[in-house]
Order: C-alpha cells, then structure tokens, then sequence
C-alpha cells in the first residue's frame, strides 16, 4: 500500500483541484511529494511536479507548491525526469508531458 500513496495523493490532489479546491489540492501534492520523496520513488516525484505546474498554470491566483509557482514545479519535473534519463514523454501521460516540454 505505501509504494500507492504518491499516486493516489497526486490524484487526490487532481480531484480536489477540479473541485475548485485549490489549497487543498496543494496540500495533497505536497503529501504526494512526501511520500515519494520517503520510497525513493523519484518518478512520481516528477509526475506530481508535472500535475501541479499544469494546474498552476490554468490558476488565476499565484498558488505556490513548496514555494514554487507553475514555472518551478514544471522545471522540478524536468530535473528530475532528465536525472533519471527519461525520454521526452517523461513517464507521464501525454497531455502532462507536452507541459513539461514547454
């Protein structure tokens, strides 16, 4: 169940995002960064990054995730895709992974 939680924490911030939760949205993304950050599971490190600097981007508001903004998050992700060796689809679905790309 533990190696799940950063999936299931990434998307639990993506429902609540919809949901027009913002702060609570970035509360579960900074669980999911936790969490992934405590299994070494670096991937998902990245995915989440990718999740929040989308949504960042579409915000009205200047929302921040440990104190980056849509740019930061989305520069997060390709740090760690690009340390990992990851090609250009990043390991996230394709809609996410024209983001990082930008």
């Amino acid at each position: 169940m533990a190696r799940e939680r950063p999936e299931v924490y990434r998307l639990a911030g993506r429902l609540a995002w919809l949901g027009g939760r913002e702060e609570r949205a970035l509360t579960w993304w900074a669980r999911s960064l936790a969490a992934a950050a405590r299994l070494g599971a670096r991937p998902e490190i990245g995915r989440t990054y990718v999740e929040a600097g989308r949504a960042l981007q579409a915000s009205r508001r200047a929302a921040r995730l440990r104190a980056l903004g849509a740019a930061g998050c989305l520069a997060a992700a390709r740090r760690v895709f690009a340390e990992l060796g990851l090609d250009r689809d990043n390991g996230a679905p394709q809609p996410l992974a024209s983001a990082v790309a930008s």
